[in-house]
């Protein structure tokens, strides 16, 4: 856990120091508890252990495929991915995707719903408060946890956030 916590700090600080610098970048950090490897291009940052078993991938502008996406998160039919983030290490992984679309926050909530119980995971809580959205399901004998909070931005478009773990310990 120590190590992936690792792995998110430096994750954040590479993007800060790569701004604006469009070329591919890779930078290896020395550790007490191994090498960190960092790379850049273009608007992806990847930082993996040098243990092989965690990972971070932080993408911005939509760089990184919804592929990444497990499926019983997903993202909404002709949705635009704004950012994505994933970890993975020691059995564990999740992440979080950022996304737009013009449906309605309801019809976004209802398809991540439907997602999420035609893969076994169960509503745990939703909540409405002033138009904001959210909806939370979980599978505890996969130790799956997905939750998704829509919203209407300034431009009236939906933003969503899924949020989502997988092989907790």
């Amino acid at each position: 856990m120590r190590a992936l916590s690792i792995l998110c700090v430096v994750a954040v600080a590479l993007p800060a120091a790569a701004c604006g610098k469009k070329e591919e970048k890779n930078v290896t950090v020395t550790t007490p508890e191994g090498n960190v490897t960092m790379s850049q291009s273009g608007g992806k940052f990847t930082v993996n252990a040098d243990n092989g078993k965690s990972s971070v991938t932080i993408a911005s502008n939509g760089a990184a495929s919804a592929a990444s996406v497990p499926a019983y998160v997903s993202v909404y039919p002709g949705a635009k991915v704004v950012s994505t983030v994933v970890g993975a290490g020691n059995g564990n992984g999740g992440g979080m995707v950022v996304y737009t679309t013009s449906a309605a926050p309801e019809d976004v909530i209802a398809f991540h719903k439907k997602l999420a119980e035609g893969a076994g995971l169960a509503q745990t809580a939703t909540m409405n408060m002033q138009g904001t959205l959210s909806y939370t399901a979980s599978d505890e004998k996969t130790k799956r946890t997905m939750q998704v909070t829509v919203t209407k931005n300034g431009d009236g478009a939906t933003q969503a956030e899924a949020v989502w773990s997988s092989g907790g310990n």
